[in-house]
């Protein structure tokens, strides 16, 4: 976020978070009425180095009771990344499809994929194709456990996937408490929102701040924080970022501000590795629309 040196530091987006109070106490809960819930299982039989996809392995599997199976195996075969496609996926859509069982099937050119750009909204369309085309798909699986910067481009294809095969469900396993990007868990945390195609983001200078309006939520009183995602190997620890709220744009009054420094990390593998968190710890009003403004 600055120019020094021809250098800036780039921005990624912001999450506001929120500290709840809840109180203490004996739950009971209670339940009626009738209804019907998948059982699940994780992995659909191996299929590779051998296929083991066969009528009595899904066979098997029904007579568990398991009527729905998600395929998430990424494992290495031989030292290389597994790869599957549509005629990988074959046996396993056909023997579930005859056992009453829905499998979400993985394909490699769909999953982990991150959508931004509408050559990648075709090439995604593309790589569906078959699957919508066939009855006996259930669905597909999108995302392993996706971290924070993973987020936008993972809903991204799940929104358009979902447009193009509404008769398809796509699952993604969501993990809240992994951190492997950085992003500590926090309660109340309500939006993240990246700053497009993953490229140099949006950079703040030393005479260019960035500014967002935001609503409080409804039932929300109190404003803890705001995590930033901001790229650390451009950020040195003699740079220090403020930021602010204010009442509105027009920045007539400040309500609260917080200033860090940066942790002066250097290595690409630490790139997306910190949401600092800007304390401002004051009070606000439900469906009121604030204003925050960073600046170097």
């Amino acid at each position: 976020m600055k120019e020094k040196n021809g250098r800036r530091i780039a921005f990624r987006g912001a999450i506001l978070t929120i500290a709840a109070m809840l109180p203490f106490g004996s739950l009971s809960v209670s339940a009626s009425g009738t209804g019907a819930f998948h059982v699940g299982a994780f992995e659909q039989p191996p299929q590779k180095p051998t296929d083991y996809n066969t009528a009595s392995n899904w066979a098997n599997i029904a007579a568990a009771h398991i009527d729905r199976v998600m395929f998430i195996e990424n494992s290495l075969l031989n030292g290389s990344p597994r790869t599957y496609n549509y005629a990988d996926n074959q046996t396993g859509i056909d023997n579930s499809f005859a056992n009453g069982v829905d499998l979400l099937a993985t394909d490699s050119s769909v999953y982990g994929k991150y959508s931004y750009t509408a050559s990648d909204k075709a090439a995604l369309e593309n790589s569906i194709l078959p699957y919508k085309n066939n009855a006996k798909v259930a669905g597909m699986t999108l995302r392993d456990e996706p971290v924070g910067w993973n987020i936008e481009g993972i809903a991204n294809t799940y929104r358009w996937a979902k447009a193009f095969a509404p008769q398809l469900d796509f699952y993604v396993n969501l993990n809240p408490a992994f951190a492997g990007d950085g992003m500590r868990p926090r309660p109340g945390k309500l939006a993240l929102s990246n700053s497009g195609a993953q490229g140099d983001g949006t950079h703040v200078t030393l005479t260019q701040s960035l500014g967002q309006t935001f609503k409080i939520p409804a039932g929300m009183t109190f404003l803890d924080g705001i995590d930033m995602y901001i790229d650390q190997n451009q950020w040195s620890s003699s740079e220090t970022l403020t930021l602010r709220l204010w009442n509105s744009p027009s920045k007539t009054t400040l309500l609260a501000q917080s200033s860090l420094a940066g942790s002066g990390v250097s290595s690409a593998s630490d790139a997306y590795h910190s949401y600092p968190y800007f304390r401002f710890q004051v009070p606000v009003i439900p469906g009121t629309v604030y204003y925050m403004e960073l600046t170097h």
